[in-house]
């Protein structure tokens, strides 16, 4: 039986879900989803704030652990993750430049056990992931 778990990327008005049958947790789908969006940091993005969304979108989507999915809750759900940014676009050049608000973690939801824990920084995520791993 798989580790499921939903992934959600919100900006704005628009939510993109994707689904994860197999190893949702932390060490392994946390850990995926923070490797994807490390490497798509905007270039000018020395607070780690900014990052290509639409790059990160794209990694998930064509990686074969991940679907992309219509519903936010299969009702046996282990994990959730939640990515809420909102548009940093100043001008042509920043077209897929987006904030990165909270990072939501949710091991309460539907039939795990863990609690929720929403992350204003990149760095509590890593280090929520790096305590699940000892």
């Amino acid at each position: 039986m798989g580790t499921r778990a939903n992934i959600t990327i919100k900006n704005g008005k628009t939510n993109i879900i994707f689904y994860r049958h197999y190893d949702g947790y932390l060490e392994c789908c946390g850990a995926d989803l923070l490797e994807k969006l490390q490497v798509t940091k905007w270039e000018d993005n020395s607070d780690c704030k900014n990052w290509n969304i639409n790059r990160f979108i794209s990694m998930i989507m064509n990686d074969s652990n991940y679907r992309i999915d219509s519903v936010d809750n299969h009702g046996d759900l282990e994990y959730a993750y939640i990515f809420k940014f909102k548009d940093n676009y100043e001008h042509s050049d920043h077209y897929n430049r987006a904030e990165l608000t909270s990072i939501t973690v949710d091991q309460d939801h539907e039939y795990g056990e863990g609690g929720k824990q929403i992350h204003k920084n990149l760095n509590q995520f890593l280090n929520q992931i790096k305590r699940s791993q000892k």
